[in-house]
């Protein structure tokens, strides 16, 4: 069947002639599987909150950007209802967005369009009166997700794991991990000018994300300190300056994606040392793994099973178990383009998108 399929996304990448680009894990994610699901032959139409109101394509994918009213919980608030009048086939959002990943399915239900979640992670607030919205969240609003016709996990030890998808019954669940460009990471890419760029060496540990309290920086910090080890922390956040004050590691600050499969390349190692299940599956690792370096992760749900694929996983919040995995790890000598393969057959865009269409497909099998 022919399909027309909107993706409603808190954010989209910014075009080129708009700086100050909200590149996250989930956008990373929507990008990739929309312009892989246009390759198949589905018709893609993107909805995400912009700056201003504008329309464009990104390749043969439709970009609806609708000006945002405000943020609130990290979750833009923008007038997305409206598009979904334009006769979609589906409807696809990810989770775990307050009044966005919730309301999508009332929207979805009126209008008596099938509906799919990708759920992407739990929301996991610090602090004691962070974990109290957590708890109101998904005790009130977050129920209503369970009313999705599908919802994917990315992984199934995620899924057990979660605080909502445990109570999804097995009817409704279905697992697609996350995938990825197999072109652009990959073990031949040209990485010399790059290092030369940042005044790097080859074989520095790396760290790839934003500098939040959950990606447990002050672990691998703490692990660093015995490490002959060079630390490379590529990206940026609210606890830059923070950090910045360890004095261990160089920090490049925000890097550019053209530049990241050349970090990745030019690395030993690649580093997650995440904290809690606000890190459900670990991009970084597969990116890592697809240019052919190792990694050491946290043993966090969903993040072990991606780790399992080329590098080891350590007790979460263990600075020296993470010293002694980054030591063992790099005595394992991974062949690079075996390391790519496994990745290739298992995390290639083509397969995941592959996969996505046969759940649209039931979906709407079962509202029709």
């Amino acid at each position: 069947m022919d399909l027309k399929v909107c993706i409603v996304s808190p954010f989209y990448p910014n075009p080129a002639d708009v700086k100050g680009a909200h590149i996250g894990g989930v956008e990373r994610v929507v990008q990739g599987l929309s312009h892989s699901l246009t390759k198949l032959g589905v018709k893609v139409t993107v909805v995400a909150s912009f700056l201003e109101n504008r329309k464009e394509y990104d390749k043969d994918v439709e970009i609806i950007r609708i000006k945002r009213r405000l943020t609130l919980f990290r979750t833009p608030i923008f007038p997305w209802p409206k598009v979904i009048d334009n006769g979609f086939d589906i409807v696809h959002t990810f989770a775990t967005y307050p009044l966005l990943s919730d309301k999508v399915v009332t929207v979805c239900n009126q209008k008596k369009v099938p509906s799919v979640l990708t759920y992407q992670f739990d929301g996991v607030i610090p602090g004691i009166f962070g974990n109290f919205l957590a708890k109101v969240y998904y005790s009130t609003l977050a129920k209503k997700m369970i009313q999705y016709t599908i919802i994917i996990a990315t992984t199934y030890s995620y899924a057990k794991h979660s605080v909502f998808l445990r109570k999804v019954p097995d009817h409704k669940l279905r697992i697609i991990p996350n995938g990825m460009d197999i072109d652009k990471f990959n073990p031949q890419v040209q990485y010399k000018s790059v290092l030369d760029k940042y005044s790097l060496d080859e074989g520095y540990a790396l760290f790839v994300g934003r500098l939040v309290s959950y990606k447990g920086l002050h672990v691998l910090f703490e692990a660093m300190k015995n490490s002959s080890m060079k630390l490379v922390i590529a990206g940026e956040g609210p606890l830059e300056k923070k950090l910045k004050k360890y004095q261990v590691g160089k920090f490049l600050g925000h890097v550019p994606d053209k530049d990241l499969p050349a970090l990745y390349r030019g690395a030993g190692v690649t580093l997650l040392p995440s904290i809690n299940s606000n890190e459900a599956f670990g991009m970084c690792l597969l990116e890592s793994m697809a240019c052919g370096k190792p990694v050491v992760s946290s043993d966090l749900p969903g993040v072990r099973e991606i780790a399992k694929f080329g590098g080891i996983t350590v007790p979460i919040g263990d600075s020296e178990a993470l010293y002694h995995g980054i030591e063992n790890v790099l005595k394992q000598n991974y062949e690079p383009l075996e390391l790519h393969n496994r990745i290739k057959n298992n995390f290639s865009w083509d397969i995941i998108a592959k996969k996505n269409i046969m759940i649209y497909e039931e979906a709407h099998d079962k509202m029709h």
